[in-house]
């Protein structure tokens, strides 16, 4: 048993070591969108959605479902991959359903993720989410 000891010490302060004071209050969950380039939602916006989630779990996998309004009938549009946080920054890869590797990157602000992602019309967009 004190054999053991000094190794579960060693172990202790080397995991204390590696996080991060300085970081994030987020944490794993399911975050709901809130807004799209400061617009509120459900109100229209340039990029037409309606609603979204994005959900990390505590073991590095997301997923992002968000629902695009253009007419009568709702498009679903579903990417699921992993993410990871570095201080208040957080970087997503994301596969969507037809192959595609979406890559974004974000930051973090107490329990609220923004997403920053080029926007082919006008620039970029933001999407801001909340526990």
């Amino acid at each position: 048993m004190t054999r053991r000891l000094p190794w579960l010490a060693l172990l202790y302060s080397l995991g204390a070591a590696c996080q991060d004071p300085a970081g994030p209050t987020m944490a794993p969950g399911t975050y709901t969108l809130v807004s799209v380039d400061g617009a509120a939602l459900p109100s229209p916006n340039r990029s037409h959605l309606e609603n979204g989630t994005l959900e990390l779990s505590p073991f590095g996998s997301a997923r992002r479902r968000v629902t695009y309004r253009f007419g009568p009938q709702p498009l679903v549009h579903e990417a699921s991959g992993s993410y990871r946080v570095t201080g208040t920054t957080i970087e997503l890869t994301l596969v969507e359903s037809g192959g595609h590797v979406w890559r974004v990157r974000g930051t973090i602000e107490g329990a609220a993720i923004t997403l920053r992602y080029p926007h082919p019309a006008d620039g970029e967009a933001a999407e801001r989410y909340e526990r």
